[in-house]
């Protein structure tokens, strides 16, 4: 039993205290430089993105939405001028 507790004693001699790794920073000529993190968007910030967002939602889904109808309107006169034609 002696053996098992000079090894335990051998280990609490080797403790270290350990610390996580910095990741916000970054090595500039061997030293960790550190940038604050940024500010957190404002509320009219956020309504401004949310804005923009939903007109290019709009501006996307109106063009989509007029080449589908162009379409199928195209088709529909095909339709019609097949069906006039074959009176």
């Amino acid at each position: 039993m002696s053996s098992s507790n000079s090894s335990a004693d051998d280990d609490r001699d080797e403790v270290r205290q350990w610390l996580p790794p910095d990741v916000h920073g970054e090595k500039v000529s061997g030293q960790r430089v550190i940038h604050p993190p940024a500010a957190p968007p404002t509320a009219a910030a956020l309504e401004q993105i949310q804005k923009q967002a939903y007109e290019e939602g709009y501006e996307k889904g109106k063009q989509e939405g007029f080449e589908f109808g162009h379409k199928e309107g195209l088709a529909q006169a095909d339709q019609e001028v097949q069906r006039f034609t074959s009176l």
